[in-house]
């Protein structure tokens, strides 16, 4: 094998016999021949075309060795490998004692150069509009090809633009030569009509690495001790690498451990490592000592993104000698809402042979002074049987966002021990408690959708504290961002600091426009918002965090949502959006289509879908739509939220100059459900020498479906932790399965001889979505923990309740403990809360006597009535006082002392509609609704919303939807809620909407009726009832106007009628934008029936596309192959009624609506032959509006089933004229002694050009499933020529259908 290029050589050599046996003549000599050959066709690689000799010797006894030296010629021409063929032959006389073997070989060469292929450009750019992009492949440079192909693949891949979203993949072959030197490669770019951008995406997920634990203990004569580095927060899919280095405390490295500075990695798969720091073994009599181990990012792409925390841990080499007491936990840490934190210190190594006593203080940390926690000095004592003890310090929240967290540190100090001072060492003596500021400070655009005008100035842009307030200074950033409007060319950019503070909660930042004249269509670009003060970094919320300005041209008419977002409680039941026309005028009518889509918030299940048709024009500038929104009655605690969108489907040549902006919004469902958690009961009792309390939270009001912490915490009264109780804070989870909690508090069992003592039990929410939201109430208990020497008297129960209709309410007071040596007086008095003395209850103030016999007595205190609805619960107390026990005032107790009771209002408040149906004419202006108090009376107002619902009638085509407020008072108990119609010409059956309502005040609801809470509201139509056959006899015929000269339009006075074939489809209606098949019936019974069981429309919206429609003799509709009841697209439209009949209305190429109906009945059928009857499904098909009966068409006028029809010219006014060449004519359908009218335009040829009417059809005739040139089968050409293959089929002879649809359906 050689290269182009290389000297190679080709020896010959006599192998055998040895020379003494050499059989040739002694000093003579013999030559070889060699024949080269290229074993390619058609290559030079020895610098000849042909086959090419060489000869090598002479040979003889004296030399037995040739070598013929040949080089491979590089032509830098691309060829493959190829091969050269040698062969050996005997030059001359033959000699049959000599053989030459092997006499052939081989060599094979190689190129010496590399082509080079690749793109003429490495940068392309195209916008969607441009619909593909052209790539170049070229053969750029080095050997050029002959006699080879070179094959190269191309293929596409994503980057952060998608294969099948925003272009099509492509994968293909590319084969060069010595006559192909460049390929061209075809890529379609997609375009969904959407403006896009680039986003970039901020990492904020949260890594946190620290040391677990952060205490670690060793013994002064181990070995070693290992220290635990993991992942505590989040996960990672890059590696980190982390320094784990030790430093100097009290211990020394070198003389007390060995110092270590290594690396461990971290990454998805390893999250946790151990380090091992090796001990000096030693001998030694001194105190425990301590070094402390800490961390570092190495990694440098990490660096300020990963959190240590707890960076620091540290190592005590203890003298087992030495008893040590320090605090359990090296570090604290609390959040300001909860209200405390509880911290333990305790006996952690050795035993006491004594008591020891420690003193627990709080301090400031840093050089600032701070209110944010309760300074706490007690002492704590620990002995053999006692090692561990709690400490709880309160926690202060001034309600202010602070951003920063800040701590505080705790200190052990030895007080005595009892001369054994020298054998105690408090380690850690020393920790830190940080607490942590979880108010929440959101801050955001308002609003977020901005205008302005092309030749404006400027435009001011709103930032302002949309929650929460701060007591520290935070700056934030706003700057532009490019979209359609660039900077320099529409705008100028900007990149400023606003700073929020206490006083300044709201900036205004001013964006200068570059005036120019324009005429292309409206820009837009966006304002965004990040922080910049370094602490405030991921404490503070951004939100709105963007806005939008949208630069108009004012040459451009601009459609939009009214208002940028939206917001709506669940309870109110709909939300109403408005789409309008922002600006400009409209030459022509403009649809616009709606629709709504999932967010956080999920179609169906908090919303309904809606997507409707909203047509514009200089009359009609806004239209209303309201959404349903759905509610499952379950509290939640978090906002969701669904999107809306608008798209242009037509202008009538004008979408260039319609811009849609805001073509998107949102909409928050907000929560406002209530869910209440708190004690009950709210007093309880222990004994002094007890074990423990047992305290319950529940679910007081409302349900939930998402989990909820709640904190449960202690706090001092007269009753101390460490020396009553043990303190407690302690968390419990309430779900959908858990709605009670029982929390049980230790008691400390003493023998005590003071008075009964108290201590409070608190509640907090801990979840952070659920602050805010959730109710506390009752949020405080109190325990009393009595001592049984001493006589308690109080309240019964804790809390009263009484109707106002009752009355009155009986209260209680007894000895709840103890006894009596003597009289006790205690006096009951009232008093005012929010409900009123003299006026909601009979101030009452009583002397109670007990004893020993009398130890309860009731009250009894009357309850006044107005007679009138408050919708408001109100409260009165009662308290107790001791007036006199005859010297034994120290031994009585009283416990509980105050009450509260509550009077509910149990009046009925009753608000609905009066009446419940309301009819309206089609072409009315309005419908007047009435809502009124149906029961009771009211003194406070209640605001009631009253908003409608689509039915079979639509918001936007039928009428205008509503969602508006009333209020009610003792003066206006009636109000009128007015509704718009949209007047239009219709001739299809009444439609129905419906009118509900909902309560808006808080207060209120629950307690007031709504009752009725729906009407319904018919808009009658035009056409009562489109019923069209009322014989028994059932023959389905058709007409079908043919296509014929004028000479012969006489003939088309005539009838035509097709009889079908079993399970065969026919065409009924083609034109160049609609087509309709039938498909026949096989024989039902045995009897051969002429009836159609299958109708399908293919028609061409008004975006060009191909719709198929497909109505199934029960009158089920499938669209595109999905099942419907409703479709609206593109002027599509389709409806059912119930399973009787569907309507359907397609774009047809009149200009005009084709306007068809499919009914669905159980028909009597007779065989005409035995005059045997049965009942039969069957369709009927009907067009009742804007058929065209033109060259470019075929199709059924009318089809009826036994029924005779007339014809005459409708010469009344409409609303709408025809289009020029149409007509409208009233359609008669006799039956039955019974007369109906169909209203109905036809398009150029009219009925009486066609000296018709040709409406007769069929004389009660069965007639057989059967082809052929029957007598009455007087067509143009055969029946089969209506023929079509399958249900969407458009090809047959006597087509008009010329669109192109693709197989599949849409």
């Amino acid at each position: 094998m050689v290269t182009e290029g290389q000297l190679f050589n080709i020896c010959v050599a006599i192998t055998s016999p040895p020379p003494q046996l050499f059989l040739w003549p002694l000093n003579s000599s013999f030559l070889i021949q060699l024949t080269i050959v290229p074993l390619t066709a058609g290559v030079r690689d020895i610098g000849k075309d042909n086959a090419s000799l060489a000869i090598v010797g002479p040979f003889n006894d004296a030399r037995r060795f040739y070598c013929l030296q040949l080089t491979a010629v590089a032509d830098r021409v691309l060829q493959g490998t190829r091969s050269l063929n040698l062969t050996a032959s005997l030059y001359g006389v033959a000699q049959p004692l000599l053989t030459i073997s092997p006499n052939t070989t081989t060599v094979t060469i190689i190129d010496s150069t590399q082509i080079v292929i690749g793109f003429t450009q490495t940068q392309y750019t195209v916008t969607r509009k441009d619909s593909y992009v052209t790539f170049n492949v070229s053969i750029l440079g080095g050997a050029t090809i002959q006699g080879a192909s070179v094959g190269v693949m191309f293929s596409t891949g994503d980057g952060t633009a998608l294969a099948g979203a925003d272009y099509d993949a492509r994968t293909q072959l590319l084969v060069f030569n010595n006559t192909v030197t460049q390929l061209p490669i075809v890529v379609t770019i997609k375009d969904d009509g959407s403006v896009q951008t680039n986003v970039t995406i901020k990492d904020d997920h949260v890594l946190v690495i620290g040391f677990d634990p952060v205490v670690y203990s060793a013994n002064v004569n181990g070995d070693s001790v290992a220290i635990t580095v993991k992942v505590l927060q989040g996960s990672l899919a890059v590696p980190v690498s982390i320094r784990v280095f030790t430093e100097n405390g009290t211990a020394t490295s070198g003389s007390d451990y060995v110092a270590t500075s290594q690396s461990v990695v971290f990454d998805s798969s390893s999250t946790n490592h151990t380090v091992t720091i090796q001990l000096i073994n030693k001998l030694v009599s001194d105190a425990s000592k301590v070094f402390s181990v800490g961390l570092s990012v190495e990694t440098p792409e990490a660096k300020g993104r990963v959190t240590l925390s707890p960076s620091v841990a540290n190592v005590t080499i203890v003298n087992t000698n030495v008893a040590v007491i320090g605090f359990v936990a090296g570090v604290y840490s609390v959040r300001k809402s909860e209200g405390s934190v509880c911290m333990m210190v305790g006996l952690l190594q050795g035993q006491l042979g004594a008591p020891v006593t420690v003193t627990f203080s709080t301090y400031l940390r840093d050089s600032h002074s701070w209110s944010g926690f309760h300074t706490n000095h007690s002492s704590t004592g620990l002995q053999n049987t006692v090692t561990q003890l709690p400490i709880i310090v309160t926690i202060k929240d001034d309600g202010v966002f602070k951003y920063t967290d800040v701590y505080f540190g705790a200190s052990l100090t030895l007080q005595s021990a009892r001369g054994f001072e020298h054998l105690i060492t408090l380690n850690p003596h020393q920790t830190n408690v940080t607490i942590k500021d979880d108010h929440v400070l959101a801050i955001g655009f308002d609003p977020v959708v901005y205008r302005a005008n092309v030749n404006g100035d400027s435009v001011a842009i709103t930032v302002k504290v949309l929650q929460g307030s701060l007591a520290v200074p935070v700056s934030i950033r706003v700057f532009t961002e490019d979209g359609t409007a660039t900077s320099g060319s529409d705008y100028v950019a900007t990149s400023q600091s606003v700073v929020f503070d206490s006083s300044s909660t709201n900036h205004t930042v001013t964006i200068q426009l570059i005036n120019k004249l324009v005429s292309d269509a409206s820009k837009v670009f966006s304002v965004g918002l990040s922080v910049e003060t370094p602490e405030a970094k991921g404490r503070v919320t951004l939100s709105p965090s963007v806005a939008n300005v949208t630069i108009v041209n004012t040459n451009v008419a601009v459609i939009g949502f009214v208002a940028g977002v939206y917001s709506v409680r669940k309870s109110e039941g709909s939300v109403s959006m408005m789409v309008g026309l922002l600006q400009g005028q409209l030459g022509a009518p403009v649809t616009v289509t709606f629709s709504t889509y999932s967010g956080t918030a999920t179609a169906g299940l908090d919303f309904t879908q809606t997507t409707l048709p909203l047509v514009f024009n200089n009359t009609v500038t806004q239209l209303p739509i309201s959404v349903t929104i759905k509610d499952d009655g379950v509290f939640k605690y978090t906002d969701v939220y669904f999107g809306a969108s608008l798209t242009l489907q037509s202008a009538r040549g004008f979408e260039h100059l319609i811009t849609l902006n805001p073509h998107q919004t949102n909409v928050t469902i907000k929560d406002d459900h209530v869910l209440v958690i708190g004690f009950d009961p709210v007093v309880y009792r222990a004994n002094v020498n007890g074990d423990s309390v047992a305290i319950t939270v529940k679910v007081l009001q409302g349900s939930l479906a998402v989990p909820v912490s709640i904190r449960v915490f202690t706090e001092d009264g007269t009753a101390t932790s460490g020396s009553d109780y043990v303190a407690t804070s302690q968390s419990v989870v309430f779900d959908s399965s858990s709605t009670n909690h029982t929390v049980t508090i230790q008691l400390i069992n003493k023998l005590v001889s003071d008075a009964s003592k108290m201590f409070s039990v608190g509640l907090s929410v801990e979840t952070p979505e659920a602050k805010g939201r959730v109710t506390l109430s009752p949020s405080v208990a109190n325990v009393t923990i009595v001592n049984t020497n001493v006589a308690v008297i109080g309240f019964v129960a804790g809390v009263y309740s009484v109707r106002k209709s009752e009355g009155s309410v009986s209260m209680m007071v007894g000895l709840l403990q103890g006894q009596l040596g003597a009289p006790v007086t205690v006096t009951f008095s009232t008093y005012s809360g929010t409900a009123t003395a003299g006026q909601d209850f009979t101030q009452t103030t009583l002397p109670l006597v007990f004893n020993n016999t009398v130890t309860q007595l009731p009250i009894i205190v009357t309850i006044k009535d107005d007679g009138v609805f408050k919708y408001t619960d109100v409260y009165f107390g009662a308290s107790l006082t001791l007036q006199s026990a005859r010297g034994f005032e120290h031994l009585i107790t009283l416990n509980p002392h105050q009450t509260n009771v509550t009077i509910k209002d149990d009046h009925v408040l009753v608000i609905g509609f009066d009446p419940v149906v309301y009819s309206a004419n089609v072409n009315g202006d309005s419908v007047a609704i009435t809502v009124k108090v149906l029961q009771g009376s009211l003194a406070l107002p209640v605001s009631i919303r009253v908003f409608t619902e689509n039915g079979t009638a639509t918001s936007g085509s039928d009428y205008v939807a509503t969602s508006q407020s009333v209020v009610f008072d003792s003066s206006s108990t009636n109000h009128t809620v007015t509704i718009q119609l949209i007047n239009k010409l219709v001739s299809d059956a009444s439609k129905m909407f419906s009118v509900g309502l909902s309560v808006e005040t808080p207060e209120a609801k629950g307690r007031v009726t709504l009752s009725p809470s729906v009407a319904n509201v018919t808009v009658q139509g035009v056409l009562q009832n489109i019923e069209v056959n009322d014989s028994m006899i059932a023959d389905p015929l058709f007409t079908v106007p043919l296509n014929v000269h004028s000479e012969l339009f006489p003939a088309l006075s005539l009838c035509y009628e097709i009889h079908g074939q079993p399970r065969q489809y026919y065409n009924l209606v083609s034109d160049t934008c609609t087509s309709v098949n039938a498909r026949y019936n096989a024989s039902l019974n045995g009897v051969g029936v002429n009836i159609i069981d299958d109708i399908t429309v293919r028609a061409v919206d008004r975006a060009g596309q191909c719709v198929d429609i497909e109505v199934d003799v029960d009158c089920g509709v499938s669209v595109g192959g999905s099942r419907v009841q409703i479709y609206s697209l593109n002027e599509v439209y389709v409806r059912t009624y119930g399973n009787s009949s569907v309507r359907i209305s397609v774009p047809n190429c009149n200009h005009q609506q084709l306007v068809m109906w499919i009914l669905c009945q159980v028909r009597p059928i007779e065989d005409p032959i035995t005059g045997k009857k049965f009942s039969a499904k069957m369709q009927k098909f009907v067009v009742t509006r804007g058929l065209s009966l033109g060259e470019n068409s075929h199709g059924i006028i009318a089809q009826f089933w036994g029924v005779q029809a007339s014809v005459t010219k409708y010469n009344g006014s409409y609303s709408v004229a025809p289009y020029p060449g149409s007509a409208y004519y009233i359609l008669t359908m006799q039956s039955g002694g019974k007369s109906r009218s169909v209203l109905s335009s036809v398009y150029k040829f009219t009925w009486e050009r066609l000296g018709g009417p040709c409406l007769y059809a069929g004389d009660g005739e069965a007639g057989w499933m059967v082809g052929g040139n029957l007598s009455n089968d007087l067509i143009d050409g055969q029946p089969d020529d209506y023929i079509v293959s399958s249900a969407f089929e458009t090809n047959f002879k006597y087509s008009r259908f010329t669109q192109s649809c693709p197989d599949r359906l849409h």
